[in-house]
């Protein structure tokens, strides 16, 4: 029995042996050649500056299966892709300021982590789009320029300063150059209506005085006598009231005329590329319990 079973393993190596032989080469053929390959395809893509997709060719070639000076020369260039590589560290803050973790942070399209922990994220040297996108839907999009050996670069994505963290536009009612315009015109024509008031109200008191005198004179008037000083007090009034309403009568037509131009004249508010302020020109008033002051502005 034992002498059987001593034929039947003498047979067995027979068989294989001539297989492993056919075998080896071949299989050791193919493992050098992918050592070649890795060898040329990390220096392309070095070059190209493609380092990430370097570092996994150079990780091929530096495999103990292949041969001794390709194993030397790509653990070189591997030491050198590893500090030439950049990388950033991301933080993102929400509206309120507080730092967030539970984000979904993509690079150039492609989703790199579905959570923050803090740890460097390593990318190829060159320009970069991040989108930071919150649970809620909410994203910002951030691009950045990366150095080769730029290491643990911070970026932080802030949702309450905004995509450029510009500082927040607070656009304040009446105060561009259309609306200082209307008020400016709306005042005037309230004054002019008041001197018009005016004008008439003094007109009415000056034909009252006048009738006054001409009628404590109308049977005649001795000279010094009660009625006479009557009348010429009323005299004088009406004068006095006739000079204050032609005042008041031309001050109320420059005022209206002025405000009908202004109303006439004005335009629509232009836009300004630097975030949204009227371009024309205005005018400012400032009003206080010691006088008032006016002054003309102009955006360029």
């Amino acid at each position: 029995m034992r002498r059987r079973h001593g034929w039947l393993l003498l047979a067995a190596i027979l068989v294989v042996s001539p297989v492993a032989a056919h075998a080896s080469p071949a299989s050791t053929g193919d493992v050098k050649g992918q050592c070649i390959d890795a060898h040329e395809r990390a220096q392309s893509l070095r070059r190209d500056g493609h380092l990430r997709a370097a570092r996994e060719s150079l990780l091929i070639c530096t495999r103990p299966a292949c041969p001794p000076v390709i194993q030397k020369e790509c653990g070189t260039w591997l030491e050198d892709v590893e500090a030439e590589r950049p990388s950033i560290v991301v933080s993102v803050r929400d509206i309120t300021g507080t730092d967030v973790t539970n984000v979904r942070l993509s690079v150039d399209g492609s989703v790199v982590a579905e959570r923050l922990d803090g740890r460097q994220i390593e990318l190829d040297p060159g320009e970069h789009t991040l989108r930071v996108q919150l649970p809620s839907g909410s994203a910002l999009d951030q691009h950045l320029v990366l150095r080769e050996g730029e290491k643990r670069r911070a970026v932080t994505v802030d949702f309450g300063a905004g995509p450029h963290h510009d500082a927040p536009v607070v656009t304040v009612p009446g105060t561009s150059a259309s609306s200082t315009r209307t008020l400016i015109a709306s005042t005037v024509g309230v004054l002019g209506l008041g001197a018009l008031a005016g004008g008439i109200a003094l007109a009415v008191l000056q034909d009252n005085a006048a009738s006054r005198a001409h009628a404590a004179c109308a049977s005649g008037c001795v000279a010094g006598s009660p009625s006479a000083s009557a009348a010429e007090s009323d005299a004088r009034s009406a004068k006095t009231e006739r000079v204050w309403e032609g005042v008041s009568f031309g001050a109320a037509g420059a005022a209206l005329a002025v405000s009908i131009y202004l109303l006439a004249t004005r335009r629509a508010p232009e836009p300004d590329v630097r975030g949204g302020a009227s371009s024309t020109s205005g005018v400012m008033i400032d009003l206080s319990p010691r006088g008032a002051c006016a002054q003309w502005v102009v955006r360029f």
